[in-house]
């Protein structure tokens, strides 16, 4: 915490925390993971994105348990999962999707090896790809109807205004 904490006011911004977090590849994390990641374990945080030492310990401790997921899925040990690995974490947390939704899921959030040309995803992406899935699915079942749990009614603020906060 206080190697990275530059300024040394007791808390580390979005950036000083990327240079924290690393993939495996010693690759960052994207600055958009980060905001995900502090908007789920420590969300008081979300305002401003400064994050305390006692912030930052709830936070790796997270990360931690996230990167022991992410390594039952990386079956090659590759530091990356492919879309196969990606389907059956998708599968084993609890998710049921399509096909064509896991496939653009994947896409958004991988990116092209250059060496084997395949699409691969790196821990922060799957990351964040998992947690977008669970808000997502949080916020449908707060709207889903009664008559049939496949469908949800929202109104149009109320739509902008959950998806804002996803994104933002």
């Amino acid at each position: 915490f206080n190697r990275v904490d530059r300024d040394k006011n007791g808390v580390l911004n979005l950036y000083e925390l990327q240079t924290a977090l690393h993939n495996d590849d010693s690759s960052a994390f994207k600055i958009s993971t980060i905001k995900t990641l502090i908007k789920n374990f420590v969300p008081q945080k979300e305002i401003d994105y400064l994050i305390d030492f006692e912030d930052f310990k709830k936070l790796y401790k997270e990360i931690i348990t996230w990167r022991n997921i992410f390594k039952q899925f990386d079956l090659d040990n590759s530091f990356t999962i492919d879309f196969s690995e990606f389907v059956s974490s998708i599968e084993k947390i609890g998710f049921s999707l399509p096909e064509n939704l896991n496939r653009f899921i994947f896409n958004k959030f991988s990116y092209k090896n250059p060496s084997s040309l395949n699409n691969e995803m790196k821990f922060d992406s799957f990351v964040e790809s998992i947690l977008l899935i669970i808000s997502l699915t949080k916020t449908f079942v707060k709207y889903r109807t009664q008559e049939d749990f496949n469908y949800a009614k929202i109104s149009y603020p109320d739509f902008l205004e959950e998806f804002v906060k996803l994104i933002a």
